[in-house]
């Protein structure tokens, strides 16, 4: 009780106040001809947020297209679509992905897994450029060319199927079920 007393006496000069800043005169008055500068400011838009806010975006209530998606595998771990900047949809049916251009209405098919219970588990196309990378359920990474319909690379190395890729430049990450990411740098394809 003694050591707070006189820890109560140096630090708050003998009164304890529970005030940390305390002024102890007031602030001076402005004079008489003075004039606010943001009393405009504050003034102008005083009833602005009251009125009710007119939104002009409209949001379509109804799809604008609709795209039959047979063989669409239901697991929430699989990556199974990807657009990219040519607005080319990628999707995954089963053990085929199909390439559908929005810009014409055009499908074609892209690739076919080989092999009994093999699927596409993921896919994902460069940032810039013709190739894609789709990952498989026989634990397989494949890099395609899509202007040329032809399978560039194939890249092993998980022991599971492969549900994730995503793209950093030349650099290309896997995800797989077996708890391992691997970084493939591809740039001599």
């Amino acid at each position: 009780e003694e050591y707070k007393k006189a820890l109560a006496a140096n630090l708050f000069a003998g009164g304890a106040t529970n005030k940390v800043l305390a002024f102890k005169h007031k602030a001076p008055a402005a004079p008489a001809d003075h004039q606010n500068s943001l009393r405009v400011l504050y003034t102008q838009n005083r009833d602005a947020g009251l009125l009710p806010k007119k939104y002009s975006r409209h949001i379509p209530q109804a799809p604008e297209r609709i795209l039959d998606a047979p063989e669409l595998l239901d697991d929430y771990y699989l990556n199974l679509l990807d657009w990219n900047e040519r607005n080319v949809l990628g999707v995954a049916l089963g053990d085929s992905i199909y390439l559908w251009n929005a810009s014409d209405g055009s499908i074609q098919q892209l690739m076919q897994t080989s092999g009994d219970n093999s699927h596409v588990t993921s896919l994902s196309w460069v940032q810039d450029g013709p190739y894609m990378a789709v990952g498989t359920s026989d634990h397989k990474v494949q890099i395609w060319d899509v202007e040329k319909l032809k399978q560039v690379r194939s890249m092993s190395g998980h022991r599971a199927r492969v549900s994730s890729l995503s793209w950093n430049g030349p650099l290309l990450s896997s995800g797989g079920r077996d708890s391992v990411v691997m970084h493939h740098d591809v740039r001599t394809l």
